[in-house]
């Protein structure tokens, strides 16, 4: 069934400037990682809670393959590391079934998508107050740039597996 809210979402994503399009991602994986809990949770569905989880994890390795540390390194290292995080607690909180380790995940990701929301307003009010040409210039050139969405395979991410923590299973490794 088609509906007129899937076709203005999809506008928005087309149009969409690169720090709102970095929102609206950490909205879908959020929203993703909430309907994961549900399953496990509620439904006690764990195969439609991996189906969920594997499109946060998406999402979140397309956010971290786009960061790009020539415009801020040190800031691009803070949200690499955040976005680790999120990587590791999805997959551990999927492999074994945890709903708190979902949680944490989401924690960080509800975080990260309000930061994004608050640039973005704040953007739109330089926008409104006749500083349109900066603002739009700005948008364009985040610290923390616009997913590059399709246009690299998932196996170019520089994100490696490595026992990075002794002890601790399946550590994830970012090369910066």
């Amino acid at each position: 069934m088609h509906h007129a809210h899937d076709d203005y979402q999809a506008n928005e994503i087309l149009t969409a400037a690169p720090a709102k399009l970095h929102q609206l991602l950490l909205e879908g994986a959020a929203r993703k990682t909430r309907l994961a809990i549900q399953h496990l949770e509620v439904d006690n569905d764990p195969d439609r809670a991996t189906d969920a989880v594997v499109v946060a994890l998406k999402i979140m390795s397309e956010l971290l393959g786009s960061l790009n540390p020539a415009h801020n390194p040190q800031l691009v290292k803070q949200v690499a590391g955040e976005y680790v995080f999120i990587v590791r607690a999805l997959s551990e909180g999927n492999l074994h079934r945890d709903p708190q380790m979902l949680r944490d995940g989401l924690r960080i990701i509800e975080m990260q998508h309000e930061t994004w929301r608050l640039l973005n307003q704040q953007l739109q009010q330089q926008a409104d107050n006749g500083e349109a040409a900066e603002a739009v210039e700005q948008a364009n050139q985040p610290a923390v740039p616009a997913p590059l969405l399709l246009k690299k395979p998932a196996d170019t991410f520089p994100v490696t597996v490595d026992d990075d923590e002794p002890g601790e299973p399946g550590g994830l490794m970012l090369e910066i």
